[in-house]
């Protein structure tokens, strides 16, 4: 019965909610919180794909905890801390693979860095600075040139090309692997920093390559810093590489002549 007709009062019956017959004990809604919270969960994968989904995870775990806290509070009037839970697992997963994603891909840029920093390295041992002003280019806009004397009267006669055309040619580090050329032992040693810039898809990173040689009898050594920018083919996702700028002079390393 949803009413109580034992108590009269005034020679009338007074009808009363009975206590084992309370509507709110038979009655319990989802908690809103619960499905919203679950509903961004699944889609917090998407921060490993891109980093502007970061809010995702943010506003799924902070939804989950607001449930299970109303939930707790409803006295049974409200469910769904199932659900809540799950929105915490999903978030906390992707939360947590963060670390293992960022790791992976600074493996992959680092690896990709020493393969195309080579092709500068090559193309300063074999002085060919027509090689090296192009790979100051992406892949995508480097020329194909036949004539080689217009080639670098077009880069001396262009006032925005043509400082950088010079400090090219006159660059004192790769003048010396140049003059070291193939008796110089280059090797990566280590990268410097590494920056990322989403709004425009590219990444930016430093290594430093260490230039053994041999001097009357000895070997010495000097650290030089390379610097290149990556970015992605919108056509077909394939990275591409150039330089930022060559380094005027080359690191003293000391205390290592063997």
């Amino acid at each position: 019965m949803l009413f109580d007709d034992s108590a009269a009062e005034n020679g009338g019956f007074q009808k009363t909610w009975g206590e084992e017959n309370d509507p709110a004990e038979h009655f319990s809604a989802v908690s809103l919180s619960a499905i919203l919270a679950l509903a961004v969960g699944c889609f917090s994968p998407l921060y490993l794909i891109n980093r502007v989904f970061f809010f995702l995870p943010i506003t799924s775990g902070v939804l989950a905890l607001l449930a299970l806290w109303r939930i707790r509070r409803s006295e049974g009037r409200l469910t769904g801390s199932a659900m809540a839970r799950a929105a915490l697992v999903l978030t906390l997963a992707a939360l947590s693979a963060v670390p293992v994603r960022d790791a992976i891909y600074r493996r992959e840029l680092i690896r990709q860095g020493k393969e195309f920093f080579s092709l500068v390295i090559e193309a300063a041992q074999k002085g060919d600075t027509l090689e090296l002003s192009q790979l100051k280019q992406y892949q995508s806009s480097r020329e194909t040139i036949n004539d080689e004397v217009a080639y670098w009267r077009n880069q001396l006669s262009d006032p925005l090309a043509a400082p950088v055309t010079v400090q090219l040619l006159g660059n004192s580090v790769l003048l010396a692997i140049y003059n070291l050329g193939e008796n110089a032992k280059i090797t990566y040693r280590r990268t410097a920093d590494i920056a990322r810039d989403e709004k425009n898809d590219s990444d930016s990173v430093c290594m430093i390559y260490a230039v053994t040689y041999s001097e009357h009898g000895e070997k010495k050594t000097f650290l030089i810093p390379l610097y290149a920018a990556r970015t992605r083919d919108k056509k077909n996702g394939v990275a591409l590489w150039k330089c930022l700028r060559y380094p005027k002079e080359p690191i003293p390393l000391e205390g290592t002549r063997e």
